[in-house]
């Protein structure tokens, strides 16, 4: 059965939890083999991103599977560009969506609908834009790129409102997660960096599950911590 939330408590889980892994692939048994990967390493909100010719019918499955056999688990929808998109794949399953950038109609269609939705950003202009629309966060992209950690701090300085989850510059030490959550972030999103081409290829995803469990751990013990 399919976890239910409302928007408020999508963001406090995705807030509790801290990570968010962002993962693609045409074939569904694998998708669904990283999945399970994940869960058993502690992750309880999953992000399929659109990536790919057969993403729809890949996340449909992902979906399914989840609903029947990984309970608490919160599934998403990423790389969302437009309202049939959306549509799509909220009617497939999806819990919430993560956008590349700011859509306006997308953002319609989330209020519309009630939906926890995340567009990508660059710049204060933009995170003040999607705050305007609605947004419930806005993912950071690319982090590293922007400045790291220290773009994030310098920008909560005269705006502590702002909401974010870096993607595209989190590297899952301790390190670089802990200048992070000091910086203001809400989450983590890792990809590429965590979902490695030699582990897809090796599929070990006994490896995936203990690299993502230690970082599950790692960003417990942060947020445990006393400012």
């Amino acid at each position: 059965m399919q976890l239910t939330l409302s928007r408020q408590e999508i963001f406090e889980e995705v807030s509790r939890y801290g990570f968010l892994p962002l993962f693609n692939s045409d074939d569904p048994a694998d998708a669904i083999a990283v999945l399970e990967a994940a869960y058993r390493g502690g992750v309880r909100i999953f992000e399929f991103t659109n990536r790919s010719p057969h993403a729809l019918e890949v996340f449909q499955m992902l979906a399914a599977h989840a609903a029947s056999s990984l309970p608490g688990l919160l599934l998403g929808a990423g790389t969302i560009s437009d309202p049939g998109m959306a549509e799509s794949f909220v009617q497939a399953g999806a819990q919430f969506l993560v956008l590349p950038m700011i859509r306006p109609q997308v953002a319609e269609y989330c209020r519309m609908k009630d939906l926890f939705w995340m567009p990508g950003c660059g710049t204060l202009s933009e995170i003040a834009l999607a705050n305007d629309l609605g947004a419930d966060m806005v993912k950071l992209f690319p982090a590293e790129l922007l400045g790291g950690y220290r773009f994030l701090e310098a920008i909560r300085a005269p705006c502590p409102w702002i909401r974010a989850m870096p993607t595209g510059g989190v590297d899952g030490t301790e390190e670089n997660l802990r200048g992070w959550f000091r910086a203001g972030a809400v989450c983590v999103g890792m990809g590429s960096r965590l979902f490695t081409p030699q582990i897809l290829k090796d599929k070990d995803y006994d490896q995936l599950s203990a690299t993502i469990s230690a970082i599950v751990r790692t960003i417990r013990k942060i947020k445990s911590e006393k400012p």
